[in-house]
Parts: C-alpha cells; structure tokens; sequence
C-alpha cells in the first residue's frame, strides 16, 4: 500500500488525533491508523489537491468522526443514589449517629455503578465516617495536665502524653483517607460502564 504525503492530509490527520484525546490511547491509534488507510487505499500517490480535499469530505471532520468512535453511554449512570452514599458515608454518623452511616452503606451497596472492591474500600476506610474524628476531639487524643498550687502565688503545671503534633498526625490519618476514598468513589460512579 502506498502512503499518499500531502499537506492536507497529513494537517487532517493531525487534527483527527488532537480530537481523538477523549478516547483511550489504544482507541486513538487505532482510529488514525484505519483513518489513515482509508485514505491511502482511496488515493493514489500523485493525487491532485482537489482529489484529496473530496476525499477527506467524504470523511467529514475529525470531530465527526470522534464523535462516531466514541461509545455512546449506555447503562446507569451516576445520580442521587451515589451522591447521597458518599455524603452520608462520610457525614451520616455526625447527623444520626451510626444510623446515617449504615444508611449511605446501604445505598453503596445498591448501587450497581461500582464493584465489589470498591463497596468494601468504601465500608471498611470509614467506619462510622467522619464521626470517629468527632469523637477523638470530645475524647481528646493524647495525655492529661495535672497542676499543683504550692500556696497562693505559686503554681506548677505538668502535661504527659503526646504532643499536639502526634495529635494532628492522628487526626490526619482518620480525616485524609475518608475523604481521598470517598473522591475516588464518586469519580467511579461517574465512568460509563461498558454495554
């Protein structure tokens, strides 16, 4: 097969794979490629610039033909459901103590927009969602203060525990991975599901 080198051609398919950056990378190449052939096969290799301009009209435009290549979105879509499981998984224990939560457990584990895997990341990273970082702040990670009053003008005082610092590195670890795993649900939902 002859590969016909003209300008328009080589401008059209440069556009074709700028356009094709919304599908999947092996999907991309695939179509320049069958893009490319087609206009090989259709042309000979001193065609004249009109021959190829009817050509690559036949064709239509890259957006098109993108357009055409990319699946259409068939099967559930993300919606309230999900919505609703991220927000209460994540702050249905502060509104109704663990009644919130197993209520945004129970809707992830209706929804069919995400897999086995993902409903148990989802369960198992935050148990009773962000209500365990309420409650280590009422119950106060960390040491106790004791003071001692030698006579009127004098007063010592002693802590013993952590540090404020080891304080915020715990709260962190219960607050950070809630919230990454509940972002990362919510973009899974949102990804069409293969027909």
């Amino acid at each position: 097969m002859n590969t016909v080198t003209h300008s328009l051609v080589d401008e059209y398919l440069r556009r074709l794979a700028h356009e094709a950056r919304v599908l999947p990378r092996r999907d991309q190449r695939e179509l320049v490629a069958e893009i490319r052939a087609h206009v090989d096969a259709a042309l000979r290799t001193d065609a004249s610039e009109a021959d190829v301009r009817n050509v690559l009209d036949e064709l239509g435009t890259p957006t098109e033909i993108v357009a055409a290549a990319q699946p259409s979105p068939s099967g559930p879509t993300r919606g309230a459901r999900e919505v609703f499981a991220v927000i209460l998984l994540l702050f249905g224990g502060l509104v109704l103590p663990l009644v919130g939560w197993l209520v945004g457990v129970g809707l992830l584990l209706s929804s069919p927009l995400w897999s086995g895997r993902q409903k148990l990341l989802g369960i198992l990273v935050w148990p009773g969602g962000l209500s365990l970082v309420l409650l280590a702040l009422l119950v106060r990670v960390g040491g106790t203060q004791s003071c001692v009053s030698l006579g009127s003008r004098v007063t010592t005082c002693s802590s013993s525990g952590s540090s404020a610092l080891a304080g915020a590195g715990i709260a962190a670890l219960v607050v950070v991975p809630p919230i990454l795993v509940a972002l990362y649900l919510y973009r899974a939902a949102g990804r069409h599901l293969p027909a």
